[in-house]
Order: C-alpha cells, then structure tokens, then sequence
C-alpha cells in the first residue's frame, strides 16, 4: 500500500545454543576439582588500574547467578574484590544467558556442555578495550588455562566411564532435546559468502 520495498541481507546466523546437562553437571565437576584461578599481585595490581576506570554502575547487569553468590553477598563481594577468585559453582537449572556464540550449532550435532572462566576485572563490560587488555594479560591466560584443565578433566572423565553410561545418558538427553533429525543451517543454502 505505502510501495515500501524490503529487501533481506544476511549478515549474520547462529542457531539457540542446547545445553546438555549431564555433560554440564560433569563439566562442574570438573569445574569443583581444579579450583579457582590463583592470582598473583601482578593480576591484582592490573584488575586495580581497570576497576578505575570503569563506571560505578558497571555490576548492574552481572550475571552473580553463575557465582552462588546472592544479590547482598555479591554486591558486599564487588566492593573487596576486583577479581573472582572463588571457585566456580554449576547451577543446576536453566538461565538464559544474553550472548551470541557459533557453539550453538554445535550443541545441535552433537551433546555439548560449555565451561565459562571469570578471568577479568569484575564489572567489565564485553567488547571494551578493557576486556581486551585483560584477555591479553596474564588474568586472561590463566583463565585460558583454567578452562582447558576444566575440559581436559572433563574428558578424562568420560574416558574412564567404563560402561559409557554416562556418553548414553548424554546421547538420550541430545535426542529428546534435539531429535534424531540432521543439522539444519540458519543460512539459505544459496547464500554465499560476500565478496
């Protein structure tokens, strides 16, 4: 009616991400036997010199569920502390997590469980030269670390798991979430890359 004209331009695509708790609830065991990341004075001295500067509202919309920490706790937290330096806690329940990651498409091939590793100054938004800065430094390559024991310890668990109960009971989960059905892309299958 107004000759309006829409034209679609695929930019982008990633499909929901599909938890698989009985891998997640091994990954936090994982998780619960590495421990938390040891910092050193170096970490503390440079997660100090990003708290300030960094707005004073910044932990408005931290995620303090991951932490086990209530809202008091994590806001009495926030004011000692200028890194996480708890160990991880694994919620057993579902939390919708605002953030893109091709990992989704994954997670609808095969069973998938995530570790996530707070290595950075509390508050920091993402995509900020801060968050940079810090994923360049030793806070972010021991958080890089940590992960991979995490995984590593993960998958050790599942090698021992002698009678595959555990990679079944993955399987089963996977199927009644996903289907048995095949991956389908978020792109059409005429698209190509730009050029």
């Amino acid at each position: 009616m107004t000759g309006t004209q829409v034209s679609i331009r695929y930019n982008e695509g990633a499909s929901d991400y599909v938890p698989n708790l009985t891998l997640t609830r091994l990954m936090g065991e994982a998780v619960d036997e590495v421990g938390p990341i040891a910092y050193d004075e170096e970490d503390y001295a440079l997660a100090r010199k990003i708290r300030a500067s960094l707005p004073e509202d910044c932990t408005k919309g931290i995620a303090w569920e991951f932490t086990g920490l209530s809202a008091d706790e994590a806001r009495e937290y926030y004011k000692t502390h200028v890194l996480y330096d708890r160990p991880g806690k694994f919620i057993d329940r579902e939390f919708h997590a605002p953030a893109s990651t091709d990992v989704g498409d994954v997670s609808r091939c095969v069973p998938t469980a995530q570790v996530e590793v707070p290595c950075y100054t509390i508050g920091t938004p993402n995509h900020t030269w801060e968050m940079t800065a810090q994923t360049r430094s030793t806070i972010g390559q021991k958080g890089m670390l940590e992960a991979a024991k995490c995984i590593a310890l993960c998958a050790a668990k599942l090698f021992e798991d002698r009678d595959g109960s555990l990679l079944q009971a993955a399987r089963r989960e996977f199927e009644r979430m996903v289907g048995s059905g095949t991956y389908v892309c978020p792109f059409p299958d005429e698209l190509t890359p730009p050029r």
